[in-house]
């Protein structure tokens, strides 16, 4: 197979298969990772993993049985950790002159059934929007980091030019614009969860409401209700926050003049599973969102997480697309009910933790003498700003540019209370030698920056102990309070 077709392929987020002469002769990083499968395998193998009648399906759309009429788009069930539903689309294609099989396998949302070959289809063209929209917003990524690191390293150096500074600051307003379109898009296509640690949603709402308030028109108020000591949903702070934001926004921009908007919270632990309890996992969270705004008619409702509708003159974009794909990748969901005249209500259910394991994160300590922080980034921009604001907190910040010097630095007598990795300017082939210097200093916490749907470098540091993850591109106020939390 061709190097582009196959990256592209890899690049994917659904089970991509190809099968000719009876092997599997190409398996795509998602399948390998979900069915733990290597290239050139017999298709026995490899039908292993579904159900009698998946198995059939296949086997027909292949052309290796007669007993049925065989179809290009089918659903199977494959035999995971749980029985799971997905649907099948078989292209044939050519390798090398000869015949070889393309199978795309979506694998659905937990409850989800297909209903119909409209629904396939319709299935199957959101998946490629979402494989679209990860990959457009990947090759972002870079550019806008970069664009707004070089934009906050010039307003060092321009100190006696108001007019640059002004113009400097409008660049750096527009590229952390198209960062929060970029982490849209992220969101919608499910790849925007990169920090998991135990939260109190009723902070994460409050955060959102202070955030919004500022804002807001004053005739349209924000109240709340919310259940006191709800048990942790395990999840993204940030993005979680931003998908609150985005449903409230959406239902005050609903009410046209005086209003307001309800949020109430609440949780759910041996409540009885009926057909009145649309999400089936406890025990879980729900949080309502409810307007006494305009609300929508049946066919509005059905197209509210279509990306880019909207019926307002400017737009939405992907505002409640993008919050659907954080709650989803969440492992929750979200449930909308309206009527014209009579306002919206989304009720969104998030699953808890059972463990609990309270920390307090906000617990203030004097730094102790001698504090160093290990940087290795060989992007200058990078360091610059990171030593910046790591001195102005009263740590002492080494730098280095490659691994192989900072596992030298790490094994001097020098104890580093953070080290920091900016994987997207370091060459793949190092990445091993990240646990080494680890090894070395066990008591230091880890924080690596990486590319969004980076998985070389994920399934290289798997297995180690990563205090964050950082995503490019990221907004600078949030790096900063990443950094002091993870400092404290």
């Amino acid at each position: 197979m061709k190097n582009v077709f196959r990256q592209y392929l890899d690049n994917l987020k659904d089970i991509v298969v190809v099968i000719q002469n009876e092997k599997v002769i190409y398996i795509n990083r998602i399948a390998k990772y979900t069915l733990n499968l290597s290239d050139d395998i017999g298709v026995e193998k490899f039908l292993t993993y579904f159900d009698e009648e998946s198995k059939e399906k296949i086997l027909l759309a292949l052309g290796l049985s007669h007993e049925g009429h065989a179809q290009n788009d089918f659903d199977v069930y494959l035999m995971l950790n749980k029985v799971t539903q997905g649907f099948c689309k078989l292209s044939k294609i050519f390798i090398d002159k000869k015949v070889a099989y393309l199978l795309n396998i979506v694998l659905l949302p937990q409850g989800y059934k297909i209903l119909n070959e409209n629904d396939i289809k319709i299935k199957g063209e959101v998946s490629s929007i979402k494989n679209i929209a990860g990959g457009i917003a990947h090759n972002f990524n870079n550019a806008l980091a970069s664009m707004s690191l070089a934009v906050e390293t010039l307003k060092f150096f321009i100190e006696k030019t108001p007019k640059a500074i002004d113009l400097l600051d409008k660049i750096l307003q527009l590229s952390l614009k198209m960062a929060k379109w970029t982490n849209q898009l992220l969101s919608y296509a499910r790849l925007g969860k990169y920090i998991s640690k135990e939260l109190d949603i009723n902070e994460i709402i409050l955060n959102a409401i202070e955030e919004i308030n500022e804002n807001k028109p004053v005739e349209i108020d924000i109240v709340h209700k919310f259940e006191k000591n709800l048990i942790p949903v395990k999840g993204d702070p940030t993005q979680l926050k931003k998908a609150f934001m985005e449903i409230i926004q959406n239902g005050i921009e609903a009410i046209n003049e005086k209003g307001r908007v309800l949020i109430i919270s609440k949780q759910l632990i041996e409540e009885p599973i009926d057909n009145k309890n649309k999400y089936k996992i406890r025990p879980c969270v729900k949080i309502t969102i409810q307007d006494n705004g305009c609300g929508m008619d049946k066919e509005i409702m059905s197209r509210i997480y279509e990306p880019f509708f909207s019926t307002k003159f400017q737009g939405r974009g992907l505002g409640l697309s993008a919050a659907y794909g954080v709650i989803d990748n969440h492992g929750g969901d979200i449930y909308v009910e309206s009527e014209l005249e009579k306002g919206s209500k989304f009720d969104i259910f998030l699953p808890c933790v059972e463990e609990i394991q309270k920390v307090d994160l906000k617990s203030t300590q004097k730094i102790p003498e001698n504090q160093y922080v290990l940087i290795i980034d060989s992007d200058d921009n990078m360091q610059f700003i990171l030593k910046a604001i790591l001195e102005s907190y009263e740590y002492k910040v080494l730098q280095t540019h490659s691994l192989v010097d900072a596992l030298s630095i790490s094994k001097t007598d020098k104890k580093f209370k953070l080290i920091f990795l900016n994987s997207t300017s370091i060459p793949k082939k190092e990445l091993l030698i990240f646990s080494y210097i680890q090894s070395n200093q066990p008591e230091s916490k880890t924080m690596v920056l990486m590319n969004y749907g980076d998985t070389e470098t994920k399934s290289a540091l798997s297995g180690l102990n990563i205090s964050r993850i950082v995503h490019q591109p990221f907004d600078q106020n949030e790096l900063v309070e990443e950094i002091i939390e993870i400092l404290r």
